[in-house]
């Protein structure tokens, strides 16, 4: 029997990305302002560097986009979640079925590639709090210049 998702997930376009950043959650701007990034350029980049990019709808409502950046042929891949406003207002149920699809994606890209890591700052513990749920391996703050910005490497290794 097929699971159904209150959700759907569709493979992410230029369009879904510019929709994205005029809704973009404030944690996620301003992760994107901490490396010098716009809402609109930050989604753009995220998107363009993607080797596969999807976005996610809720009741035809934009919930958010992830995807994996790094090499075809690379051993890292380097995933990223972008989210929307409308993240927060979703019921606590489908919350939580957005995570549990995002432990499967992280199981595929597990298969491609033997490790994936991303790089999370230090200032937000929710961020923090769902790479660990996530199965991350989160690592020691670190300082990035210019501007001393304090960052955390989470990674997870293919089994």
């Amino acid at each position: 029997m097929a699971v159904t998702r209150p959700f759907v997930v569709v493979p992410a376009e230029l369009p879904h990305a510019y929709a994205l950043a005029r809704n973009l959650r404030d944690d996620d701007i301003a992760e994107l302002a901490m490396i010098g990034l716009t809402p609109r350029a930050g989604v753009r980049k995220c998107f363009r560097n993607s080797i596969a990019a999807f976005a996610g709808f809720v009741d035809g409502e934009l919930i958010g986009m992830y995807g994996i950046g790094g090499t075809l042929m690379g051993e890292t891949g380097y995933p990223w979640m972008l989210s929307s406003c409308a993240m927060d207002r979703l019921p606590l149920r489908i919350r939580l079925s957005v995570v549990r699809h995002a432990q499967e994606e992280l199981v595929g890209m597990l298969n491609r590639y033997r490790r994936v890591e991303i790089n999370i700052p230090a200032t937000l513990p929710h961020a923090l709090k769902l790479a660990r749920v996530l199965g991350f391996k989160v690592g020691e703050a670190y300082q990035v210049p210019p501007r001393g910005e304090l960052l955390r490497l989470c990674v997870r290794e293919a089994a």
